[in-house]
C-alpha cells in the first residue's frame, strides 16, 4: 500500500493501492489530436503532489525534454521541467516524453546517499535512470491506452543491454516487454521512493560493458529480416521530422544501409537502425534472455 495524502477532514494518512496511485497520477488519457505537453505535465505534476515545479517551453535542441536538478546539501532538488518549443514529432513520443519526464520529477527532495552513482559515477547512475524511466513511460503510455509496439524507445542503446541482463534478477525474471520491466520501476518509484536515488544495487553487481550484444542480437536476427521493411518504416516515421524537404529518398535508403549492413554485422554501421530494430524487436517479440 501507499501512502498518498491527509484526508482534509481528519488529516489522517490514507493509504491506497499501486494500481489506485497509478490511475489517480494518470487520469483520463490525453488527446493527441491537440495535446499540449506543458499543460498535461502541469496536471500530472499537480496530481502528483508536485506542482511547485515550474514547466517550461524552449529551444532546448538536441533535447525534446528534460529535468533541470541541483544538488542541495544532499538533496536532489527538480529546478525546472523543459520542454522542447513547437516539437515536430508525433503527439504520442510528446505524450511518452511528458511521462519519462514525470517520472525523473519523482526523485524532488530525496536524499542522495553519499555512494549512491549520482555522485560517483553519474553516467553509470544514468544508464540505469535512463532505464527506468523509459520503461515507466512505456507503461504509463499503455495504461492510457496508446499501443506502444511500434515506438522507438528513447535510450535504445542503454535498453538493449540493461534489459536483457536484468531478467537474470529475480526482481525481473517475469517481465517480457518493456512495460513489464516499467511497471516494476514505476512501483520502487512511486511506492519505495527512498531507494531511487541510488542504483548501486544493480550497477555493483551488472556488468554492461561485459554484455555480448552480438551474441544477444543473434536470437533475433530471423525476425528482424522478416520484418524488415516494417522496421524501416517504424525508423523513418521517428526521424522524419529531422529531414530535410526533399531528402526523404535518400534518408531511406541511408537507413535500410545501415539496417542491412548492422544485421549483417551485428551491430550499428552507418547509423542506428541496427540498434533501434533490435530495441523494437525487444518490445514486439518480448525481451529474451541472454
Amino acid at each position: 500500500m501507499a501512502y498518498i495524502s491527509n484526508t482534509e477532514s481528519s488529516g489522517e494518512k490514507q493509504y491506497i493501492s499501486f494500481e489506485d496511485v497509478v490511475n489517480y497520477f494518470l487520469g483520463s488519457s490525453p488527446n493527441p489530436e491537440n495535446f499540449n505537453s506543458k499543460q498535461y505535465c502541469e496536471e500530472l505534476l499537480g496530481r502528483a503532489n508536485l506542482s511547485e515545479i515550474p514547466v517550461k517551453l524552449g529551444d532546448i535542441v538536441p533535447h525534446q525534454g528534460y529535468n533541470q536538478v541541483e544538488v542541495d546539501e544532499g538533496i536532489l532538488k527538480v529546478i525546472a521541467i523543459f520542454f522542447r518549443l513547437n516539437d515536430p514529432r508525433d503527439a504520442y513520443y510528446r505524450i511518452k516524453t511528458v511521462l519519462h519526464e514525470c517520472y525523473h520529477s519523482k526523485l524532488h527532495e530525496l536524499e542522495i546517499p553519499g555512494d549512491s552513482d549520482f555522485l560517483q559515477n553519474k553516467k553509470l547512475w544514468t544508464v540505469w535512470e535512463e532505464t527506468a524511466t523509459e520503461t515507466a513511460a512505456f507503461y504509463m503510455m499503455d495504461k492510457i491506452g496508446f499501443n506502444t509496439k511500434n515506438l522507438i524507445p528513447s535510450y535504445w542503446e542503454f535498453l538493449i543491454k540493461t534489459l536483457p541482463l536484468l531478467k537474470n534478477n529475480e526482481e525481473f525474471k517475469d517481465c517480457k516487454y518493456l512495460s513489464d520491466f516499467g511497471k516494476v520501476f514505476l512501483e520502487r518509484r512511486f511506492i519505495h521512493k527512498s531507494v531511487e536515488v541510488n542504483w548501486n544495487e544493480f550497477s555493483s553487481v551488472i556488468d554492461i560493458d561485459g554484455f555480448n550484444l552480438s551474441e544477444y542480437a543473434l536470437q533475433y536476427k530471423e525476425e528482424a529480416y522478416a520484418k524488415r521493411n516494417e522496421l524501416l518504416e517504424i525508423i523513418f516515421e521517428m526521424n522524419k521530422t529531422i529531414i530535410p524537404d526533399g531528402k526523404e529518398e535518400e534518408f531511406k535508403k541511408r537507413f535500410a544501409h545501415s539496417f542491412d549492413s548492422g544485421w549483417e554485422q551485428l551491430k550499428d554501421f552507418a547509423g542506428p537502425a541496427f540498434n533501434m530494430s533490435l530495441a523494437i524487436l525487444m518490445n514486439k517479440m518480448g525481451v529474451l534472455k541472454c
